[in-house]
């Protein structure tokens, strides 16, 4: 009798339509067991930003719209802290702080955002803040060079 159960059951199954089964959002993956920096997708939003797509277009989180927003003051202080140590301009080091704002270079936008993101961050949240659930916090100290965040 049990037997007979267990074929029904199993036949059952196999006539059922089949339900994918969806893994949590943050599952456990074995081969990337951890969930990495969020640092990169909003620096690569804040890039897309900067050249003209929108924050929808960007799929950019709520601390790239943020930086964005605040964009101009950003950049103000980025340009007179760099114009206020002279080892900046002496060994010609402008462009690992996205230096000047109208280069159009790959590298050097992408390293302005990257300041961008860390001012914003040292100034509104010094200890991080959570971009996504499950990932680290997002704290400059990750993404950035300890020369960098010393100015």
């Amino acid at each position: 009798m049990l037997w007979r159960f267990a074929v029904l059951t199993t036949a059952a199954h196999a006539l059922a339509p089949k339900r994918y089964r969806l893994r949590p959002r943050h599952a456990v993956d074995p081969i990337r067991p951890e969930i990495g920096s969020p640092a990169p997708l909003v620096i690569n939003a804040l890039v897309a930003m900067e050249r003209g797509a929108s924050a929808r277009a960007a799929d950019a989180p709520e601390i790239a719209v943020a930086v964005q927003e605040m964009r101009p003051k950003l950049q103000d202080v980025l340009v007179s802290t760099c114009a206020d140590e002279p080892w900046i301009a002496k060994y010609k080091e402008e462009g690992r702080f996205g230096l000047p704002l109208s280069d159009a270079d790959p590298l050097v936008t992408m390293q302005r955002n990257e300041c961008l993101l860390a001012l914003y961050l040292l100034a509104r949240h010094p200890d991080g803040v959570a971009v996504d659930d499950g990932a680290p916090l997002l704290k400059a100290e990750d993404f950035l060079d300890q020369e960098v965040l010393r100015f």
